[in-house]
């Protein structure tokens, strides 16, 4: 029931804990491709007592909220960092800094879609008399629409996008 339902708050960390955790995810494919697990043989261990000393603190201040944020913290602040380091030296011979920026550059439109998304759902859909089935179409639907036109707008220029469309257009 209602009274069991986690709050939006709870709900935003765990989407923010799932982009994090795919990130390591896709890191360490090619950490684990090329073989250079010497370099990060301790940021596994570091990282694991790091969150375990600020779960203990976080949670009891902040209960649920506190565990994830102290794993989100480690996660962004130690262990992803160390992993992108590790990978731009000895693998791509690049600057980390310069894949961060980018990085970082393509993920604030993404949290201004998801924002933007969000309050477009709850705007059109709560209250709306609509079945579960009908909303869930409905968020989808905008999901995408707001998604595709601010990707759109803000990367038409670049060469990346340039490069999926032809892409998509071999396809089809």
């Amino acid at each position: 029931g209602k009274a069991n339902m986690l709050s939006y708050d709870i709900v935003f960390l765990f989407c923010l804990y799932f982009v994090f955790y795919k990130f390591m995810m896709l890191f360490s494919t090619y950490e684990d491709s090329t073989g250079i697990w010497y370099y990060d043989r301790f940021r596994p261990l570091l990282e694991g007592a790091l969150n375990l000393i600020m779960n203990i603190v976080m949670v009891s201040v902040w209960g649920l909220s506190g565990v994830l944020l102290s794993t989100i913290i480690s996660m962004a602040c130690f262990s992803l960092p160390w992993l992108l380091y590790n990978i731009m030296t000895h693998v791509f011979d690049d600057y980390v800094r310069d894949y961060m920026r980018f990085l970082f550059k393509c993920a604030i439109p993404v949290f201004f879609c998801s924002m933007l998304s969000f309050a477009l759902c709850r705007l059109f859909v709560k209250g709306s008399g609509l079945s579960v089935i009908m909303e869930f179409v409905v968020c989808i639907c905008i999901c995408l629409f707001v998604s595709f036109l601010i990707i759109r707008i803000l990367f038409h220029k670049t060469e990346e996008y340039r490069w999926t469309v032809r892409k998509l257009h071999a396809f089809g």
